[in-house]
């Protein structure tokens, strides 16, 4: 914990070893955040129908975390939001949701 899950396109053109190592350094930087805990990684999604057209890429980052403010929350999702638009072409829409995890049930 906490943990960053990274669905894609299969064929998106990006270095998903860079992008994750990006990621994870990124939510490292936070506050509250111990590096050695978080994993990230990568789920290529083979089929996606996404927008108007059907044909586009996707990308979206699910981060998972113990329960945290509000505020400090949106600043995570907004930092692996930047993080990964460095790497991601400007028409691959990329999307981040922030989802607490249940301290009561979760085992690590």
């Amino acid at each position: 914990m906490p943990h960053i899950i990274v669905e894609h396109s299969a064929h998106l053109n990006v270095d998903i070893p860079d992008l994750l190592t990006r990621l994870h350094n990124t939510l490292a930087e936070q506050p509250t955040v111990d590096k050695a805990r978080i994993k990230t990684r990568a789920l290529p999604v083979a089929l996606a129908v996404v927008g108007k057209d059907h044909t586009a890429d996707m990308m979206h980052i699910t981060l998972k975390v113990m329960p945290r403010e509000p505020a400090l929350r949106k600043v995570m999702a907004e930092a692996l939001r930047d993080a990964a638009k460095s790497l991601i072409p400007a028409e691959c829409p990329i999307t981040v949701e922030v989802q607490q995890l249940d301290a009561d049930s979760y085992c690590a």
